[in-house]
Order: structure tokens, then C-alpha cells, then sequence
């Protein structure tokens, strides 16, 4: 049996992303850095050919090269650090690590069967406590009070090693703050309503489900989860 994978959609400024959330993995600060000391030692080496200077200069040959490995693996594995979250609309993407996020909007596509391209669109370090890391991100998109078909606005959640969580707009502006429980948050998963395959069932309702690092799990209902965010954002966008 065969099967064929197809490209929906395409995550473009990389390397600027990494630039700004891991910017110790610039290449050209790392290759300037083991230059520098490189052509340091040699010089010294050359003015004073000891035996105590080549094997000084050899040991740490060696512990360059391996520092150089290590952020050159980690240079090519810093997306698995960070944490990423589409949103189901496939509209924006946020990709967070320790206090800073990236937010990258989907440019229009002509049709239905084109790729979606996500571009960096805004990033900014979250104004929280010193000790706070970023280790969940979650996107949900808010519908229309008009039209409740089609969604208005994407609220990004962010959940934090103090067990934070903390609520924004697109923009980054906070619209809400609670911590519900003092450990790290491991997990944010949204439970949309759909009606239920057996009659005698009810439905599930809207749900927000925060995951804690001990296995305790806090829900939040979905309609005063909304509810709250509704007037959270008027009154952010009156003010």
C-alpha cells in the first residue's frame, strides 16, 4: 500500500524566528567566537612552540569543537525546544520559548487547493515574573458575536512553569491572568462542542482543559470562558 504526503502549508522566516527566541545560535556569532580564539592560541603557539603550549592549545582544540558540535545540533533541533501552536483556522501560528513569542499570520491563498504561507507578523518578550518560562501554548479562535460561523479573532493562552495562564490578543496584549494551580503547566487542549452519536447522550460542551505537571487536570467552560474574553477585548480595544 502506498500513500503520498502533500504540502498544506509552509513556515517561511525560520531563521529569523530562531533569531529572536534562541539568538545565542547565530552562526556568525559562534564562527567568529571559535575563530577568534583559535587564531589566538596559534599565535601564542607559534611565538613559544612548547610541548606544554601544543597540548594546552590541542585540549582546547578539542573542547571548542565539541562546544561548536553541540550548538551546531542544537542550532538544527531548537524547534523541538520551543512550543508551538496552530491555530485551527490554519490563520496564525505562535511559537514560544522561555518569555518570548512569535506570532506568524497566514498570507491569503488565491485558492483552496494552494499552500498556506506563514510569515513572522509580530514577536515580543511577555511582561511576567523573572522565574516564569513559557511550557504551553495553545490558539483558539473566538467566533463572531454577529456571525457565529465565522471566527472574529484568535485569543493565543499561555501557560507558564509557575502555573500561570495567561490570556492575549494577536498583538500580544494581556487580557487575562489567573494561576489555578501553583505547578508548571504541561498541557492546554481546547474541547469544541459537537453533538453527540447516541441520542440518549447529551453533548459535550465547550471546554478548556489545563494539565498540571502532578496529573491534576483543571476545566474551564467554554461559554464564560468566551464570555470573559468578550469583555476583556472591548474593554482593551476601548481603552
Amino acid at each position: 500500500m502506498a500513500c503520498s504526503l502533500n504540502i498544506i502549508s509552509k513556515i517561511n522566516d525560520l531563521s529569523r524566528i530562531r533569531a529572536v527566541l534562541l539568538p545565542h545560535l547565530l552562526d556568525s556569532i559562534v564562527d567568529d567566537d571559535y575563530q577568534t580564539t583559535t587564531d589566538t592560541d596559534a599565535t601564542e603557539d607559534d611565538e613559544i612552540p612548547t610541548a606544554e603550549n601544543v597540548a594546552r592549545t590541542a585540549a582546547l582544540l578539542s573542547t571548542n569543537g565539541k562546544k561548536k558540535n553541540k550548538i551546531s545540533h542544537d542550532r538544527n533541533q531548537w524547534l523541538s525546544d520551543c512550543q508551538l501552536a496552530f491555530s485551527p483556522t490554519l490563520n496564525l501560528l505562535v511559537i514560544g520559548f522561555d518569555q518570548h513569542i512569535v506570532v506568524s499570520t497566514a498570507k491569503s491563498k488565491v485558492s483552496s487547493h494552494e499552500q498556506s504561507n506563514f510569515i513572522a507578523s509580530f514577536d515580543t518578550k511577555l511582561q511576567v515574573e523573572a522565574n516564569e518560562r513559557i511550557t504551553s501554548v495553545l490558539c483558539i479562535p473566538i467566533a463572531s458575536s454577529v456571525k457565529r460561523s465565522s471566527h472574529e479573532w484568535t485569543c493565543i493562552i499561555v501557560g507558564f512553569t509557575t502555573g500561570y495562564v495567561r490570556m492575549y490578543t494577536e498583538d500580544g496584549i494581556l487580557l487575562f491572568s489567573q494561576i489555578f494551580h501553583d505547578e508548571s503547566v504541561v498541557q492546554l487542549k481546547c474541547h469544541t462542542q459537537f453533538p453527540s452519536p447516541i441520542r440518549s447522550l447529551t453533548e459535550q460542551p465547550d471546554e478548556l482543559y489545563i494539565r498540571y505537571i502532578s496529573s491534576i487536570l483543571v476545566v474551564i467552560d467554554g461559554l464564560s470562558l468566551y464570555q470573559l474574553l468578550k469583555v476583556c477585548r472591548d474593554h482593551v480595544l476601548k481603552s
